[in-house]
This record gives C-alpha cells, sequence and structure tokens, in this order.
C-alpha cells in the first residue's frame, strides 16, 4: 500500500507490497505460487531463473524540480539497486517513477520494492498506484 505518510522527507521506505489474501472469494488472485511474503513486503524467488519485474513508485509532489526515486533490491542491497528517477515539471501534482528489468535470480533470493520522495510534503507514496509486478520467463532465450 505504499510508503508510510509522514515519514521524513529524503528517508527510503519499503513499499508495503502485498497480494490479496488467496481465502478471498471476491479478490482476484495474482500471486499464485505463494511467493509474495506479504508480512515483509517482498517476493521470494521460487527457481532459478529468469525473470522480468516492472514497477511504480507514486508520491505526491510539492513544486517543480522535486524528485521522486524507485528502486528494486535484491536481497536487501542497497548497493547493487536498479534505480530510476522522476522530476515534477509542475507544482502540487503527483510524480511516478517507473521501471521494467530483467534480473536472473536464485531459489530464496527476495525482491523488494524502495521508494523516496526528496523533497516536498512528507513522504506520502499513493496507495494503489505503487505496485510492483513479474513473472518468469520459462524456457530458455
Amino acid at each position: 500500500d505504499g510508503g508510510r505518510p509522514g515519514t521524513p522527507v529524503g528517508a527510503w521506505v519499503k513499499m508495503e507490497i502485498t497480494c490479496p489474501n488467496s481465502n478471498s472469494p471476491t479478490i482476484k488472485r495474482w500471486d499464485s505460487g505463494d511467493n509474495m511474503d506479504n508480512d515483509n513486503h517482498r517476493f521470494i524467488v521460487p527457481e532459478e531463473g529468469l525473470y522480468s519485474f516492472t514497477f511504480m513508485v507514486t508520491y505526491n509532489t510539492q513544486n517543480a524540480g522535486h524528485r521522486v526515486f524507485g528502486e528494486i533490491r535484491v536481497n536487501d542491497d542497497s548497493d547493487n539497486a536498479w534505480r530510476v528517477i522522476a522530476v515534477a515539471g509542475g507544482s502540487s501534482q503527483r510524480l511516478t517513477a517507473s521501471k521494467t528489468m530483467l534480473l536472473n535470480l536464485s531459489v530464496n533470493d527476495y525482491v523488494e520494492l524502495w521508494g523516496q520522495q526528496e523533497t516536498g510534503f512528507p513522504q506520502d507514496a499513493r496507495a494503489g498506484e505503487t505496485y510492483l509486478a513479474g513473472f518468469k520467463f520459462a524456457g530458455e532465450l
């Protein structure tokens, strides 16, 4: 559901991504392999291979020039993270950073989505507008 409101501007925040409960009869199930760890907000890799991940981090911004970052971390390694930046053109708007990437992953690696807004309002990631999606390629490329 996004970052924690009131987190200081400039702090990196792990996005609170969850998957709907598999027992819910009204919500379509997207995590077909039960690989999303809702308690820790991370995807746990079930088998070695090439995966595609797409993410979007959306924050409220305040003025032109404010920046928003989105970042994928594998095994909580911020030194080897895949990052994207978005810069606001106008004022008082939502700002989105998004990216798609391919990652070679091993069993039990985990993937987390992090976000940062370095200027503007205190951290306020937009719930429902911040997501992480992915799939594993089958066969050989």
